[in-house]
C-alpha cells in the first residue's frame, strides 16, 4: 500500500521454479501493471530464479495488479493498493 503517485518501498519479486520446486535461472520474464509504472518490464531470472521491479503507483486510487508472464506456464500476479496522496492544492468554492 502506498500513496498515489509514490514508489512502493519494496519491489515486486517473482520466482520461476521447476516442477521439483527448484529455482530456474536465465528465464525471460515480462512484467505488466494495470496502473502506474514499473522500473523494469523485460527481465531475466537471476541465479535464484528471481526477478524484481519497483512500482511507481499511478495517480488514481484503488487496487493495482502486477502480472509476470513466462512462456509455457500460467501467469503470476501480485497486488498493491494506491491510496489518496498528500493534498496537492486548496481551493475555495462559494
Amino acid at each position: 500500500t502506498g500513496a498515489a503517485g509514490s514508489v512502493l518501498p519494496n519491489p515486486f519479486v517473482f520466482e520461476v521454479v521447476a516442477a521439483d520446486s527448484l529455482p530456474v535461472p536465465n528465464v525471460d520474464v515480462a512484467l505488466t501493471t494495470s496502473a502506474g509504472t514499473l522500473s523494469a518490464t523485460a527481465l531475466r531470472t537471476d541465479a535464484n530464479g528471481r526477478v524484481s521491479s519497483n512500482l511507481t503507483l499511478g495517480t488514481g486510487v484503488g487496487s493495482v495488479t502486477v502480472t509476470a508472464s513466462v512462456s509455457g506456464v500460467p501467469n503470476a500476479t501480485g497486488t498493491a493498493t494506491s491510496v489518496g496522496g498528500a493534498p496537492a492544492s486548496l481551493r475555495v468554492e462559494t
